[in-house]
């Protein structure tokens, strides 16, 4: 979305009083388009400031004059005098001469994109574009005229950068910034939705509504939840004027109650509808762990595992690297080889050009732990790894806060000393147990590791705690490695270039096989188009058509799932195996 920073600075003495004082303002201006949105037109036209001084209420624009009644034009910017593509314009003036009559009125912005400076006289339909909020619904300052001697005075329309009508990002109404009305035709205002409906759909609640008129607007649907008494609505969604009268909340907890309310938005102003008494019960599974286990190495053959979180609050997670104690725990029989150390970092996913910027948290000896009393109870509260059973034993844990980040996250897992083993790393939300949990949860992993025959292939868990199944996409990936690859690091030589994964489910103390795909596109729980969407939906890169990869797109009941990978006769080499969370299916 484009934005067009346009400054006004005053000069002058800052005085009380109207006489001889000046104003500026500060305009961060939304993507300014034709009626039907098809034509960015940023930077063309004529942009009007303009105050009502006495009703409150703004008249449409008329053939040959812009302002009628007791409205007035305060300042005005010519767009055409912009370089084409330019983002952020600065125009440096005297400031504007203030009127006694201006203090406190209501503003408001006119943009006609066929006139100029020279020419100020709209013609019967002549398209115009108005945006005013009196109700305080965007961020900056408000929309009314400050008083006399007010520098920079900051009004903001539907900008994604500097909106706060949508919580952690989204989009805004398409027709905000659009020139959708015509001069000598007065604009429809917005009308409220007349009934407001909604269901929980398994891991979504949907919400509907009749009635209703946004104009060129759209519907703001906000949300409030049931555990807060001073909670109050947040924006979550946007649905622009036209499309279907549904919004599907996929961002909701297992058993939480929610409010939900409707505004319907224009430039012309808002109605809102808040129809519904009851608090509506989410219906929703969980992700509350992740593990696998696979043999640590080193260098093209290091493990690593990438994390997926959904949601913009912070979520307590504990994260475990477990080798050194397997064969006293009996969790790995004394002949098979593991780690005598098993160290572990959590990075941000995306690089900068420091690496130190990325590292969240590190921890080699868990034991070591600053707060080991904290971190024992919770393996304890939470039922991970039982590590306080073996002090100094050179396995690590450390918890962290996380939240929905760009890149997601990643963390190696590794022997300081380069030793080679089978070793097992744990993730798990430690918050769900919260009489008020966090809106923010684990939504997929993707771990790599080096894929070996028998008691050496790879292995990764997922526990889901719910009331609801749970869509689940489930990818073995080896030659898509190769595909992605920079510099050639993940060759023919190193990956594993036929992978097959197959998924199990514990009952009863004992897996039994749920689903098993060798080549994604042949034989499948899914379509290859069914398989692209749910790429598409949780952020994974597609897989290449064709490819020996592996894939599948399984609803399941909650419980704990664990998928197995293998090499097709035998075959070994570098691997990554995803399970993912898809929305809405």
């Amino acid at each position: 979305m484009k934005k067009s920073l346009l400054s006004l600075l005053a000069c002058g003495a800052l005085c009380g009083s109207a006489f001889g004082a000046k104003i500026s303002f500060s305009l961060d201006i939304e993507s300014l388009s034709n009626a039907g949105g098809t034509e960015q037109l940023s930077n063309q036209g004529l942009l009007v400031l303009i105050v009502s001084t006495e009703d409150e209420v703004f008249q449409s624009p008329v053939a040959d004059t812009i302002v009628t009644g007791d409205d007035q034009i305060v300042a005005t910017w010519d767009l055409n005098k912009v370089g084409p593509g330019t983002t952020d314009i600065a125009l440096f003036e005297g400031g504007i001469d203030y009127q006694a009559e201006w203090e406190g009125g209501p503003l408001a912005l006119v943009w006609f994109p066929g006139l100029s400076e020279e020419d100020m006289t709209p013609e019967t339909d002549e398209p115009f574009g108005f945006f005013s909020d009196a109700n305080n619904l965007v961020s900056g300052h408000s929309w009314r005229m400050p008083a006399p001697g007010s520098l920079l005075h900051s009004l903001k329309l539907f900008t994604q950068s500097a909106t706060k009508l949508v919580q952690g990002g989204g989009d805004v109404p398409d027709g905000i910034g659009a020139a959708a009305y015509l001069v000598g035709t007065a604009p429809t205002a917005p009308t409220a939705p007349t009934e407001i409906s909604f269901e929980p759909k398994g891991t979504t609640i949907e919400v509907t509504w009749e009635g209703g008129s946004a104009g060129s607007g759209g519907y703001l649907v906000q949300r409030k939840g049931d555990g807060d008494p001073n909670s109050s609505f947040e924006t979550i969604g946007i649905v622009n004027a036209g499309d279907p009268n549904k919004f599907i909340d996929p961002n909701v907890i297992p058993g939480a109650k929610y409010d939900y309310k409707l505004i319907s938005l224009s430039g012309i102003g808002f109605a809102s509808a808040d129809q519904v008494e009851d608090f509506i019960e989410a219906l929703r599974s969980r992700i509350i762990a992740f593990d696998s286990r696979a043999k640590m190495m080193s260098g093209i053959n290091k493990r690593t595992i990438d994390l997926s979180v959904t949601g913009s609050e912070e979520l307590p997670v504990l994260l475990q690297a477990i080798g050194p104690s397997l064969h006293d725990s009996g969790f790995v029989p004394q002949s098979r080889d593991i780690p005598a150390d098993a160290a572990l970092e959590l990075y941000y996913g995306i690089k900068p050009a420091d690496v130190t910027d990325r590292k969240i948290a590190e921890n080699d000896e868990w034991d070591l732990y600053e707060d080991r009393d904290l971190i024992e109870d919770v393996m304890r509260d939470y039922g991970a790894y039982p590590m306080y059973n073996h002090p100094g034993s050179g396995d690590s844990a450390f918890l962290a806060l996380v939240k929905e980040v760009a890149g997601g996250y990643t963390a190696p897992v590794f022997d300081p000393m380069g030793g080679e083993g089978v070793a097992v790393v744990g993730i798990y939300d430690v918050n769900y147990k919260e009489e008020n949990p966090s809106e923010t949860r684990l939504t997929g992993v993707a771990s790599r590791s080096f894929v070996g025959e028998g008691f050496e292939n790879f292995r990764s868990s997922v526990n889901i705690l719910g009331q609801v199944p749970m869509t689940l996409l489930i990818r073995g990936q080896g030659p898509w490695l190769r595909d992605l690859s920079e510099n050639d690091a993940f060759n023919s030589d190193v990956v594993l270039d036929n992978p097959t994964v197959t998924l199990f489910r514990l009952v009863s103390g004992k897996w039994e096989e749920v689903a098993t795909n060798d080549d994604w596109g042949t034989a499948n729980s899914a379509s290859v188009a069914q398989i692209h969407a749910a790429s598409d939906a949780v952020g994974l890169p597609r897989l290449t058509e064709g490819s020996a990869d592996s894939a599948m797109l399984l609803t399941v009941e909650p419980g704990i799932y664990q998928a197995i990978m293998d090499g097709v006769d035998g075959e070994t080499g570098v691997a990554q195996i995803a399970i993912f969370e898809v929305p809405g299916m």
